[in-house]
């Protein structure tokens, strides 16, 4: 009797002990995936900044090249009001 017992207890931690492994194998296995899904979220947000960068780039590219034009246009505008001025002084002076 004292035999079946050890028997039946050793049997029973067998089968709580291989019950533990899966539950574990389980619980790793959820973690393995999670950690994957954590590396691709990561990849694609290294990817994603690389283009936000390069779009960066761009932009403040495009942005010099319009802050050049706008400075011309303000110095072409400059003497364009030079020009007024000399006209109206000429005319003054003939009418004067």
């Amino acid at each position: 009797y004292a035999e079946i017992n050890r028997s039946f207890a050793r049997s029973l931690f067998i089968n709580m002990r291989a019950k533990t492994n899966m539950e574990n194998q389980t619980a790793l296995e959820r973690l393995d995936e999670r950690i994957n899904q954590i590396l691709q979220k990561c990849e694609n947000l290294k990817e994603e900044n690389e283009l936000l960068r390069n779009e960066l780039v761009t932009v403040k590219a495009e942005r010099e090249i319009k802050d050049a034009e706008v400075e011309k246009l303000m110095e072409e505008n400059s003497k364009k009001d030079l020009e007024i001025d000399e006209i109206v002084n000429k005319i003054e002076s003939i009418l004067g």
